[in-house]
């Protein structure tokens, strides 16, 4: 319940004189109850900021530490990736020199086998020579015994 002052302004003190005359230190208590009340707020606020701030220092913090672990790990992988493609550049040298010496081995073996296949061709034909040279000293050796059967009967007939 408010009450009306003489000039019109309404009267907003906690306890308000009988007379309706304000006393001068009657205000303050009022503002200093306004002030306080504007400072506590002021103060929460700033303890929910700071609360706030603390948080968002605290994520930073850890963004950063993230951005760094992350700058590490790809610095980490680009030298990885590096040498992994020194090691396959080397390895496709090694397997070109494989393939050469494999297709050089392929060569030779086909080479050796066309020797082998002449050499049994060879062989071969030697063996056909060799039966038909015991044939003929078979043949030979029973001439030369008849011849000298012959010679022996020519001699006793002598």
């Amino acid at each position: 319940m408010a009450i009306t002052r003489t000039d019109g302004f309404v009267d907003l003190r906690v306890s308000p004189t009988v007379s309706g005359r304000s006393d001068e230190d009657s205000v303050w208590p009022s503002f200093t109850d306004i002030m306080t009340v504007v400072v506590l707020i002021f103060l929460v606020a700033l303890v929910i900021i700071l609360m706030r701030n603390t948080e968002l220092v605290g994520q930073l913090r850890e963004s950063v530490s993230q951005t760094e672990t992350m700058t590490t790990q790809r610095g980490e992988m680009e030298m990885r990736i590096a040498t992994l493609g020194d090691e396959v550049v080397r390895l496709r040298s090694v397997l070109a020199q494989a393939e050469a010496e494999r297709s050089a081995a392929e060569e030779t073996i086909v080479l050796k086998e066309s020797e082998i296949s002449a050499l049994l061709d060879d062989v071969g034909e030697m063996q056909k020579v060799r039966q038909a040279l015991a044939s003929e000293k078979a043949d030979l050796t029973e001439e030369l015994a008849a011849v000298e059967n012959e010679r022996q009967q020519l001699s006793t007939e002598k």
